[in-house]
């Protein structure tokens, strides 16, 4: 069962490992998730925070708890990495609307939007009361195709304020995989940061 999370993990920490496009100051028009998941890294490692993963690869499940260290929380938090936007080739690709109202909650919603059908990245929502600066959720959603592959992925990262910032609380990771000739894999990660 310990392999489930471990082959879950290993998936995540192979995408983060990709090579990185490092954005200038100028291409800086989307929230910022590379500095968000840097500050998020430093203050749970500081915080001591626990991580409890719940995994589930089709039927197959496993839970494990583990106090991560700084390379781990990078290994967890490498799929909002992924969905940085503030990279050259993603600039002034995505529609932008600001202040739209949640229907579940009384937090407002800043939303990216692919305006190409053929980006990988569909769309990132940012959840936050009041202003951006007070934090409460992000939503990704992006995927992969070709000829003889399919993936989606959808992430969400929900966070607390604590002493006037935002820390993250709870992470969900699915992903959707269908190879030709094959059947489709369902990947399911619940994370629960104890603080």
């Amino acid at each position: 069962m310990r392999f489930l999370i471990l082959l879950l993990s290993g998936g995540v920490f192979f995408i983060a490992c990709q090579q990185k496009v490092e954005p200038d100051q100028q291409t800086r028009q989307y929230y910022d998730l590379d500095s968000l998941v840097s500050g998020q890294i430093s203050l749970l490692v500081k915080a001591k925070a626990k991580l409890n993963k719940k995994a589930l690869i089709n039927t197959l499940g496993e839970e494990e708890t583990s106090e991560p260290d700084s390379l781990m929380w990078e290994n967890e938090l490498a799929i909002l990495r992924e969905t940085n936007l503030n990279k050259p080739i993603y600039q002034a690709r995505y529609a932008v609307k600001d202040n739209l109202n949640d229907q579940f909650s009384n937090l407002k919603i800043r939303e990216y939007t692919a305006l190409d059908e053929n980006l990988d990245i569909r769309y990132i929502k940012v959840y936050y009361l009041g202003n951006i600066s007070r934090l409460k959720k992000i939503e990704t959603s992006s995927r992969r195709k070709n000829p003889l592959f399919y993936t989606r992925k959808h992430v969400i990262a929900a966070f607390e304020e604590i002493s006037d910032q935002p820390v993250l609380s709870r992470f969900e990771f699915h992903e959707t995989q269908k190879l030709i000739f094959s059947d489709t894999l369902r990947f399911r990660l619940n994370s629960q940061v104890l603080l």
